[in-house]
């Protein structure tokens, strides 16, 4: 496993993930706190200081994207939209742009919940793929004390009992014409 795979696996743990999330919820909060200027009287310096603290970690971020992802960084729209959004953070003069960077929760919001729901695309696709084991749903049976498999997508009229002692010795010829067989006629009753 190379550096660029390392970092792959590491921006890609739920942790940092979350971590950076976490981080754009602060880095919203300050920028809040800097329209107040009775806040910003009070604790400025120290707000200006966690606000870069913060651009700081996001342009870690892009930088680190950029080195794992090398130009597939570019083909996420989200990609492009926190490199904007963190490109025009860091031109001097751009602070009335700053506020730009609390929309990157919207994005991490939009972005969970495509994540979610791609999870749960996944999950009953698996489930759809996974039966319940029950006898309807078998498709070979190993009958050992008749020295017999039985392949279960065959129909009654078809050869559907094979020799068991040929199958394990690998002798599958019988079967797979059987099933090529089955296959044929399914196709001409389908034209």
């Amino acid at each position: 496993m190379d550096v660029r795979d390392r970092i792959h696996e590491f921006l890609e743990r739920a942790w940092v993930r979350n971590g950076i999330i976490g981080v754009i919820l602060f880095n919203a909060v300050l920028l809040g706190m800097e329209t107040s200027p009775a806040i910003m009287d009070r604790a400025g310096p120290l707000i200006t200081a966690l606000d870069r603290a913060c651009l700081a970690v996001f342009v870690m971020e892009i930088g680190l994207k950029l080195v794992a992802y090398r130009l597939a960084f570019f083909k996420s729209g989200w990609n492009l939209f926190d490199f904007a959004i963190v490109g025009i953070s860091l031109v001097p003069g751009a602070q009335a742009f700053s506020v730009l960077r609390a929309m990157r929760i919207l994005r991490s919001r939009l972005l969970e919940a495509e994540e979610q729901r791609i999870a749960a695309e996944r999950s009953e696709a698996r489930r759809s793929l996974v039966g319940t084991g029950d006898r309807n749903e078998r498709v070979r049976t190993y009958n050992f004390p008749q020295n017999r498999v039985t392949d279960h997508r065959l129909e009654d009229g078809d050869r559907k009992n094979f020799n068991l002692d040929g199958i394990i010795e690998g002798r599958l010829a019988p079967l797979f014409e059987a099933l090529e067989e089955k296959d044929r006629r399914t196709r001409l009753a389908n034209l």
